[in-house]
């Protein structure tokens, strides 16, 4: 009968030892995962930022553009006043 006892508490033993491999190795998938997904955010952070960045200088290319454009048309204007000749 002790026997019988200890065999079935030493099953009850690799049980747990297999359940708590089981519980640990899912464990670490979740953390893996997780860092997965960390490097993922950080890499879309980093771009969304640089895109923002590129974003700023193209607007800024673009009213340089504007006010240079302003001015040349404005250069004309006085060009063709000064002919006697208007822009349409």
């Amino acid at each position: 009968m002790q026997r019988l006892h200890n065999q079935d508490l030493e099953a009850q033993r690799e049980q747990g030892n297999t359940r708590i491999a089981q519980l640990e190795e899912e464990l670490v998938e979740d953390q893996r995962k997780k860092v997965r997904e960390n490097v993922e955010l950080i890499r879309l952070n980093r771009s969304l930022a640089l895109q923002a960045v590129q974003v700023a200088a193209l607007e800024a290319e673009k009213q340089t553009l504007e006010r240079d454009r302003e001015q040349l048309q404005e250069a004309l204007r006085q060009a063709l006043a000064e002919n006697g000749t208007t822009l349409r």
